[in-house]
């Protein structure tokens, strides 16, 4: 036996002996309990996968016994963890910069007071996996009062260079493998779970050194500031491979280093953070040749955690420098380049220059596209080939999922993430008739579709968002793009600029109609309070379209998914009946399988049939529903939403029970169907009742049978409260729809007498952005003193009362206190004056 199927369970306790007899009672490594014909071959599969059977031991020998399993598993971790003694640090040293001042230096290494050490506590998770102890943080949060001062006792002997105990610092390492069969623990990535009582010190070192980090790192290193995006460096990288094949002495080259264990042995954080100043140096002082980019100054490197892109030039003289200093960093800091996964990048791999190239360095040759922090990076437009690993890695997640294991509301809910395929539940390479156009399922639920996201929109959403970072996001791309292409203040492209700027100048004009500067300033922006919003965007661009009141009818609040999907495929006629089936060619004779006279519908099966109208008839007249009637099934189905309202104490009930009645019918149908049984009213109605109970019970609170004779609806008495006497009252209100937005406002004085009025169109934005624009419009316009202005948006009132966060915000609060105002909320039934 080669090797088993890998696995993810095994555990190990970081820092113990090589020999400890904790890592020999692991209970992941325990052989297969004997099988139990009960049990589910999925589970037994599921099994197998999640445990070690074989692995190769350090000499490259497979075990399979579980002790000789347990014995490499410590080995192995054993010598990875072994810190290598570093070379001569000064050469590296001597490149950082003294940043950190005594003082802060001195705050860094203070006592933990108590409250500190209780606010880590409360800022970590604490549901997150326990380590050795098996203690999380809900056990340190529920019994602070007795542990809180030996947890402090603890705590503050760490900063007193007193070494923990050992058991507080032994952690569970979890496996996750990194390829399909893992043959060695080299192909697993261990994943640590330390004491919660070690994270506490952790945590509080991380809260100290978070305002220093972005003064000590430098800007090439794009993890461990919180706020950074990795997108940046993907995109910065892109431009500079859309730019590496430009004519230069020596020619333009990339590399791309690979570190053995990078996280094993030393602080990777630190080594990446000495590499960077240390390259820079070099190239400040002019001892290397810097990649070609024009006039444009850049960067010569980016470092994200362990993977780092070096840019330069590929003249001999250069790439041996290079060669040196890398070779003085391996002696300087222990860190190993694993030259066979060390790529050189070139845009001719085959020429002569290359070849030599790849001999002074010792690295393998490599031709664009490859893979940056998961991404391809390539020149020009993305082509299917280069994503072929990210497709991959959906395919598999979906063969995982199985059609069979997915109801069609659990594949509804994970289409949104998804690919239609996915949807109609087509698998090797067949796919399902497409009932419903795709642009319409796109379409959100009011409007008549299942309100999965378009992904034409969500791409438009995505370059927006580019135009977006690349104006009020600072970053070292955005600030290279600026250098580069926008120059003269145009947003025009040329056919050789890279697809990221052209995408850039597509989305600029919506931008600018949907966003507003001010002194360089977002104004009005395409999210909430300054952000960027995907969905809102999207929701701009979707095409619009009526809300349709058919389109409420499947989509009940506290309905059943299942039952809900198979009501929207009633209602547009997306269900495997013979009148649908004739409209794709297939003309098959039946009649009805329950009454077996009419001839086989969707509308007669479902409701129009005697034996099925009966069934709608009595559930109808026990909540005073209307009759059905010989017409349409929607005409029907309406009749009912209507015939309820929302003050209603069964009105939920009312909403859910169409789709019940329809999903028992459409069981009781295929029941027939392929079993050759007769239908059962009485059944079928019991099954629409245990439905409805099963359905009371998971909704608590909301009953089946209501008490008619309790308590009524509160009835509360909403008026206009006129102002003070002798000044006036402005009522403010603004309107967002897809058909567009506006706002109006009254003012009045303090005996009601109307004054003045406006109303004026606002651009498209969100509700609280466009009641934001209406306040400030009207106040811009009256510019009265001492006035009252009223509004019925609670959000906007309460960002008034804090700082502010945006330009109107600012306008706003700028204008109360110059003209004495006074901002007061109410309902929106009594500001209906201003609704016009």
């Amino acid at each position: 036996m080669k090797s088993g199927h890998s696995t993810g369970n095994c555990t190990k306790t970081k820092g113990d002996p090589p020999k400890d007899a904790s890592m020999q009672k692991q209970p992941s490594l325990q052989p297969a309990p004997p099988a139990n014909p009960p049990v589910d071959e999925a589970c037994r599969a599921r099994w197998r996968k999640q445990h070690i059977h074989s692995i190769k031991n350090k000499q490259g020998t497979f075990v399979t016994s579980f002790q000789d399993i347990s014995q490499a598993g410590v080995d192995f971790f054993t010598d990875l963890y072994s810190a290598d003694s570093p070379g001569d640090m000064e050469p590296i040293l001597q490149n950082i910069p003294k940043i950190v001042k005594d003082i802060q230096n001195d705050k860094l290494c203070s006592l933990p007071t108590s409250e500190e050490i209780n606010s880590a506590v409360w800022h970590l998770d604490p549901n997150s996996c326990a380590g050795p102890d098996g203690y999380n943080g809900t056990f340190y949060r529920e019994t602070r009062d007795i542990i809180h001062e030996d947890v402090t006792s603890a705590a503050q002997e760490f900063f007193l260079s007193i070494i923990p105990p050992k058991d507080m610092r032994k952690a569970n390492i979890v496996l996750i493998p990194k390829k399909d069969i893992a043959e060695s623990f080299a192909d697993y990535r261990p994943i640590s779970l330390t004491n919660f009582s070690s994270k506490i010190i952790s945590r509080i070192l991380v809260s100290r050194l978070t305002n220093l980090l972005p003064d000590i790192i430098s800007e090439e290193q794009g993890g461990f500031i919180p706020g950074t995006d990795i997108s940046d460096h993907i995109l910065l990288a892109r431009e500079f491979f859309h730019i590496l094949d430009r004519k230069t002495t020596g020619g333009n080259l990339a590399l791309k280093l690979d570190n053995s264990k990078a996280f094993d042995k030393i602080s990777w954080a630190y080594i990446e953070q000495c590499f960077s100043r240390s390259l820079n140096n070099l190239y400040a002082l002019g001892q290397l040749s810097r990649f070609n980019t024009g006039r444009v100054n850049t960067v010569n490197h980016l470092t994200f955690a362990d993977d780092v892109l070096i840019f330069t030039n590929g003249s001999l003289p250069n790439l041996k420098k290079i060669k040196l200093f890398l070779s003085q960093f391996e002696l300087a800091t222990g860190l190993q380049l694993n030259l066979e996964k060390s790529q050189l990048i070139s845009p001719k791999p085959q020429s002569n220059e290359a070849k030599r190239q790849k001999n002074c360095l010792g690295m393998q040759l490599a031709k664009p596209p490859i893979t940056y922090l998961g991404v391809p990076l390539y020149k020009g437009i993305n082509r299917a080939s280069y994503c072929h690993d990210l497709l991959k890695k959906f395919d598999d997640k979906l063969s995982s999922w199985k059609m069979h294991t997915l109801s069609q509301a659990g594949k509804l809910t994970l289409i949104k993430h998804e690919t239609r395929p996915f949807l109609l539940g087509g698998t090797g390479g067949d796919r399902k008739h497409a009932w419903v156009a795709w642009k319409d399922l796109c379409k959100p639920q009011e409007h008549g579709g299942l309100g999965i996201q378009n992904i034409h929109i969500l791409q438009q959403s995505f370059g927006i968002k580019l135009w977006w970072k690349y104006h009020f996001k600072p970053s070292l791309w955005s600030s290279f793009t600026k250098q580069n292409y926008h120059r003269q203040g145009a947003f025009t492209s040329n056919i050789i600029d890279s697809p990221t700027w052209k995408r850039i100048c597509h989305a600029n004009a919506f931008g600018e109609a949907n966003s507003e500067l001010k002194d360089g300033s977002l104004f009005r922006n395409l999210g909430k309070l300054g952000s960027y919003s995907i969905k809102e965007v999207s929701h701009i661009l979707q095409e619009p379209s009526p809300s349709l009141l058919t389109a409420q009818i499947p989509w009940p609040k506290k309905g059943i998914p299942m039952a809900n999907l198979f009501l929207w495929k009633v209602t547009n006629h997306a269900t495997p009946f013979p009148n649908n089936l004739r409209k794709l060619g297939y003309n098959l004779p039946s009649s009805c399988l329950f009454c077996g006279q009419a001839e086989e519908s969707d509308l007669h099966c479902l409701m129009l049939c005697p034996k099925a109208s009966r069934i709608w008839n009595y559930l109808g007249s026990t909540l005073d529903l209307p009759t059905i009637t010989n017409s349409s099934l929607n005409h029907n189905l309406i009749m009912w939403l209507l015939s309820s309202s929302p003050s209603d104490p069964l009105f939920n009930l009312k909403r859910i029970l169409p789709t019940i009645i329809t999903w028992e019918l459409w069981k009781a149908y295929n029941k027939i169907k392929w079993t050759e049984s007769s239908f059962n009213e009485d059944k079928t109605l019991e099954h629409i009742k245990l439905s409805l109970n099963d359905w009371s019970l998971a909704h608590k609170g909301t009953p089946v049978h209501a008490n008619r004779g309790g308590r009524g609806k509160i009835h509360r008495l909403i008026r206009w409260i006129p102002p003070d006497p002798y000044s006036y009252k402005l009522n403010v209100d603004g309107s967002s729809s897809i058909n567009g937005c506006g706002g109006g406002a009254v003012l009045r004085d303090h005996n009601g007498k109307f004054i003045h009025a406006i109303s004026f169109p606002l651009p498209k934005g969100t509700s609280l952005s466009t009641e934001t624009l209406a306040m400030l419009t009207a106040i811009n316009y009256y510019n009265m003193s001492a006035l009252t202005v009223e509004t019925d948006c609670m959000d906007l009132i309460k960002l008034l009362m804090e700082a502010p966060s945006s330009n109107a915000i600012k306008f706003i609060k700028d204008k109360t206190q110059q003209l004495n105002l006074r901002l007061s909320h109410t309902l929106r039934e009594a500001n209906n004056a201003a609704d016009f």
